[in-house]
């Protein structure tokens, strides 16, 4: 025999909605709302759908609006997100002669060694 349906309210629906977007825990928004996480997901998923498609709307419209403005952490994201742009791969090219280095580091080394002062008689 099926254990009956839980019907929430309009108002609790409006509520998951608002939670989802959020980001809230579906186990939180279950508990907020006097039902199981399992329950929720099962009979009221289109509301947390909905919940999260709000949040990504948000979070897109405020990067927007970063990047219109200039500020270029926000520019660089949303080209990469949106864009399709790809950082050129970093590569190090070591192309320094042990020996040439060795010498190098002797001659700086030599440089910054300061001499005792002179003794006063």
């Amino acid at each position: 025999m099926p254990a009956n349906k839980i019907e929430l309210t309009e108002e609790q629906q409006i509520h998951i909605v608002k939670l989802a977007s959020y980001r809230v825990p579906h186990q939180v928004i279950g508990s907020v709302c006097g039902i199981s996480r399992s329950t929720l997901e099962r009979n009221y998923r289109a509301q947390l759908d909905e919940g999260k498609d709000q949040s990504e709307i948000g979070y897109r419209r405020v990067l927007h609006e970063l990047a219109m403005d200039g500020n270029i952490k926000a520019l660089t994201i949303a080209l990469k997100w949106h864009c399709g742009y790809k950082e050129p791969p970093r590569e190090v090219h070591a192309t320094i002669d042990p020996a040439q280095l060795l010498a190098d580091i002797k001659a700086a080394d030599a440089a910054t060694i300061i001499p005792p002062p002179e003794a006063e008689e």
